[in-house]
């Protein structure tokens, strides 16, 4: 998390950043990026007083052909990235805030079509983002989201 804060400083070109920082999920993680309880949520702002940054991050233990919503960015624009435990599935994508989901860089096994199946499908959700799991068992994903209100 101070990796993010600290690129995000530079990003801002030095301006005096106010924090609102939210303690990771789960006490005694030694990995604080992605740990503490399934279906959670918990995340950063970071504000220059004008814009403001947010990072929501999840993990969602997900079966075969159901779907996480990710409704915290509701029409609004931004980038994640998102990976699947247990395989070799990965995706970095951008969304607009109307929900349209473009792959920016992904494994072979992620589609952007709900229709795909043995893929990780990041579709559009109508506001958000959808991923769909029809990786053809339950699998744990692990995802970082950032956009700007």
């Amino acid at each position: 998390m101070k990796k993010i804060a600290l690129a995000l400083l530079i990003l801002f070109g030095g301006i005096s950043l106010y924090a609102d920082w939210i303690e990771p999920y789960g006490s005694g993680c030694s990995n604080d990026l992605y740990c503490g309880e399934l279906n959670a949520i918990d995340g950063i702002s970071l504000s220059d007083g004008t814009n403001t940054i947010y990072e929501e991050r999840f993990a969602s233990s997900l079966a075969d052909h159901s779907s996480y919503t990710i409704t915290a960015v509701s029409g609004k624009a931004g980038w994640g990235v998102v990976r699947a435990s247990g395989t070799a599935c990965w995706a970095d994508f951008t969304f607009t805030n109307a929900g349209v989901v473009t792959l920016s860089s992904s494994t072979s096994n992620v589609a952007e079509d709900i229709s795909v199946d043995t893929k990780l499908n990041i579709i559009d959700g109508g506001t958000y983002p959808n991923l769909v799991n029809e990786l053809g068992s339950t699998v744990v994903f692990y995802g970082n989201i950032y956009y700007l209100d």
